[in-house]
């Protein structure tokens, strides 16, 4: 019987929010944004707090929950692009958080441009990110970094993601762009999956 407790407990929840960023705000005022991906399920409010860890095990509303939330890197700064921005959310359940995410390795649903770009809203702005590159990776934090000190160093990164990549794109994408990336666990916590937009 304790099993069947444990497996009611894990069901995902379903939320139902606005993508209006004053009203989030006034419900959780770590929210940053909100992101979207056409072809998929992810339509969530971004939250950032103080570290990476707070929102692995917290929901929108700071209750304790088994999906977690989709929040940005403590490092990257609101008010102006990093280098690199991440986003991470779990893939516990496949249909919530960033667990359609996947859906970027079939090449029917890469056929419509419109699945390839990330609206992402920040602070109340709005701007599309297009995805150039996405693969699964064992866990490692090389992707990970958020500045880089000179051009050369961010051209070896952008060679090193493009290069993972499990399809071809035309984007390009130069020391001047600004990255976004998408990460999420599958499974155990040791693989992962990671999109770069």
């Amino acid at each position: 019987e304790s099993e069947d407790n444990n497996l009611e407990e894990l069901k995902p929840v379903i939320y139902n929010l606005t993508s209006n960023y004053k009203k989030l705000k006034k419900l959780n005022k770590n929210t940053v944004g909100y992101i979207s991906i056409k072809g998929t399920k992810i339509a969530y409010p971004v939250l950032q707090y103080t570290d990476n860890h707070y929102y692995m095990e917290k929901d929108f509303y700071n209750k304790d929950s088994h999906e977690g939330w989709i929040y940005l890197d403590y490092r990257n700064n609101t008010k102006e692009f990093s280098d690199n921005n991440i986003i991470y959310g779990n893939d516990l359940f496949e249909e919530t958080m960033f667990g359609t995410l996947k859906n970027v390795f079939a090449s029917s649903y890469r056929k419509d441009e419109n699945n390839m770009i990330v609206s992402l809203n920040i602070l109340n702005k709005n701007y599309k990110f297009r995805i150039f590159s996405a693969y699964k990776t064992e866990y490692e934090t090389d992707y990970l970094q958020v500045e880089f000190d000179t051009k050369e160093d961010k051209k070896d990164y952008i060679n090193k993601i493009t290069e993972r990549s499990l399809f071809e794109s035309d984007i390009i994408v130069d020391e001047e762009s600004k990255i976004l990336t998408l990460s999420t666990y599958i499974g155990t916590h040791k693989q992962r999956i990671v999109v770069h937009a």
